[in-house]
């Protein structure tokens, strides 16, 4: 992702952007010091991060400070400047249909593990967190048009992926799925009936996901598995 596009929001509307992430904490000035003892002792990851513009930071260099969500003491000024960076990450590989991880470390299990809402969000903040995430997931189904699901980055697969990643960080689903299932707008119809056909099928029959399983199945049928 380049600097010009991270400092853009990716979205219809400008509903997801930087401002509005950054908002959600104050738009907190980077840290004069890193105290944070990171997981793996690369403390050095830590503060490159702390000194670098919150709009030019390498999303991959979050994978360290995934790890530190789940297991570690939280510098709480590091944790209002990193975080707003973490949430444009989530949205950026959701609307890439990747999985919100670089290497190992991934931002739902930290979340989920190291119960960062719990510890270091005020009930505002984690309001807003949800509002931002669900308008993200939104905007992801409103992108879909039509059923293409061909190669391993099939689209239904990814954001259905990150539809239950989205519960367990989440456990209160309805602030996305009442949205979702006004359907008020075409990708959001077109994802109901792709969500409806998981339910419907079998792993192999499901006629909505044939291109991707006949390719799946012809790769598994060679590796011999």
């Amino acid at each position: 992702m380049s600097k010009r596009s991270r400092r853009k929001a990716r979205s219809s509307g400008q509903t997801i952007s930087w401002e509005r992430a950054r908002a959600i904490f104050g738009n907190p000035e980077p840290p004069d010091d890193v105290w944070e003892q990171q997981f793996d002792d690369i403390n050095r990851v830590l503060r490159r991060l702390a000194r670098t513009p919150y709009d030019e930071i390498d999303f991959s260099d979050l994978s360290d400070y995934y790890h530190d969500l789940a297991y570690v003491e939280l510098q709480p000024d590091l944790f209002e400047y990193l975080f707003p960076v973490c949430l444009m990450d989530w949205h950026d590989t959701l609307m890439k249909n990747e999985e919100c991880s670089h290497g190992e470390p991934d931002f739902h299990y930290g979340v989920h593990c190291g119960k960062v809402f719990e510890k270091m969000l005020s009930p505002q903040q984690q309001h807003e967190v949800v509002e931002f995430l669900r308008d993200s997931f939104l905007e992801r189904l409103d992108n879909k048009r039509g059923f293409l699901c061909e190669g391993r980055n099939a689209p239904a697969l990814g954001w259905i992926s990150r539809f239950n990643s989205f519960g367990l960080i989440l456990p209160r689903i309805d602030a996305l799925w009442d949205s979702w299932w006004t359907l008020e707008t075409p990708g959001r119809a077109v994802a109901a009936l792709e969500y409806c056909s998981g339910l419907m099928y079998l792993e192999w029959g499901n006629p909505l996901f044939e291109p991707w399983t006949r390719e799946r199945r012809g790769r598994s049928m060679s590796l011999g598995e």
